[in-house]
């Protein structure tokens, strides 16, 4: 038998509520907070990143744990419920260029932060309308046309506009991957432990503190 402790006070004989951990796992998906990189998705390693934050900001003394075992891609989890709100990031070279002096270089820029806008990676596009909206008033007019065109033929709503936190799994059609990444191995199983998520096909299951429930 295992026992959980949220403190110095053992979870079985509090009263009925969801534990630290279920707590944090539960907010991350219903908030989209977990979307650490704001491509409107939720990977399991964003998502073990904010559980692990938040269960040792709340009880120091408790640690969940992550065991990958033949994972080669990132494992999505969720989509996000709510668009995306605040921008990524966008590519240094790029930003480069947008400030750059040389009225062809900056027209040159427009057309990569054109391509982002019409992206699956919902913070980059965001951050290039916002990107695109300033060059809008840019000092040379071919700078500023373009920017305003790009703004006309914006693409359909993102993936992360379109749904809820409920698509389990890789974005179709490829979606955002991390350099360094392949095709995920065949029988993959991961684990998020102290709590813990095991995901092994065809579902995963969610651990913490001795007390197993069952996750989609």
């Amino acid at each position: 038998m295992e026992y959980a402790f949220e403190g110095d006070v053992l979870a079985d004989s509090q009263e009925l509520r969801p534990s630290v951990f279920t707590s944090a796992l539960v907010e991350g998906l219903e908030t989209g907070e977990a979307d650490g990189d704001q491509d409107g998705y939720i990977a399991l390693d964003e998502l073990y990143d904010y559980v692990h934050d938040k269960v040792r900001a709340t009880t120091p003394n408790q640690t969940p744990g992550k065991w990958t075992f033949g994972v080669q891609v990132d494992l999505y989890v969720a989509r996000r419920r709510h668009p995306v709100t605040r921008p990524a990031e966008l590519p240094p070279a790029l930003l480069q260029a947008i400030d750059s002096p040389f009225t062809a270089v900056r027209a040159g820029a427009v057309q990569e932060t054109a391509r982002l806008l019409r992206g699956r990676h919902a913070g980059l596009a965001l951050a290039a309308r916002l990107t695109l909206e300033r060059l809008g008033n840019d000092d040379s007019r071919t700078v500023a046309t373009a920017a305003a065109a790009a703004l006309r033929t914006e693409a359909r709503p993102t993936a992360a506009d379109r749904g809820g936190a409920h698509a389990v799994g890789r974005p179709r059609g490829g979606g955002h991957r991390r350099p360094g990444r392949g095709k995920r191995a065949a029988g993959c199983r991961t684990t998020l432990g102290g709590g813990a998520i095991r995901h092994r096909r065809p579902r995963a299951s969610v651990r913490s503190g001795g007390r197993r429930d069952n996750a989609p």
